[in-house]
């Protein structure tokens, strides 16, 4: 009985050591219903770089990761268009990724269910986001506000844990969408 106690608080300790998480999501744009600005953020809240290598999606989107090490206390963003991600908040190569060559994936604007496996197959997090009050539908749900989660502590699978982003100032997509040549869109985007 001894060791079968030991045994569950290593795996607890190895479990709160390596800990990945959804972290922000923007599921409904307000591009016009193109989506383009469409990600998942995850974010290593441990103290240890995570070799990602064959972590994949198994719900909601689909995608593998390359070879790929997420660093302690970093995120990783996976979107639908990463070139017009990267242009509209300046991320880096680095740390952005995208699901689709062609785009033709999009998250479900009525909620769903997104999960994170390990390469082992073993769920890492999964979520269900919802187009509700409880996860703030009047600000994320077209109009320009991504989800965010900040307090690990807590469970993310509840969205009152979650919340518009908060992130100062804001961001301004100005671009032909990249299905629609020649129309310009203008929108102002808080993530």
């Amino acid at each position: 009985m001894r060791h079968l106690f030991l045994f569950f608080v290593l795996l607890s300790f190895l479990r709160l050591d390596a800990q990945i998480v959804f972290s922000e999501i923007m599921y409904n744009d307000p591009g016009y219903g193109l989506d383009s600005l469409e990600f998942i953020e995850l974010y290593n809240y441990s103290d240890q770089p995570i070799d990602l290598t064959n972590y994949q999606f198994t719900d909601g989107i689909t995608f593998t990761f390359p070879s790929y090490t997420l660093e302690s206390e970093s995120y990783v963003v996976v979107c639908k268009f990463a070139s017009t991600l990267k242009r509209v908040f300046d991320l880096s190569d680095d740390n952005l990724f995208a699901w689709s060559d062609t785009g033709s994936v999009s998250l479900n604007n009525d909620g769903e269910i997104l999960q994170f496996s390990d390469a082992q197959g073993n769920v890492v997090d999964e979520i269900e986001y919802l187009p509700t009050a409880d996860w703030h539908q009047n600000q994320v749900n077209g109009f320009g506000y991504s989800l965010q989660f900040c307090d690990y502590s807590l469970d993310n699978n509840n969205g009152s844990n979650w919340s518009a982003s908060n992130q100062v100032g804001d961001f301004q997509y100005t671009g032909n969408d990249p299905f629609i040549t020649g129309v310009l869109t203008t929108f102002d985007v808080y993530a």
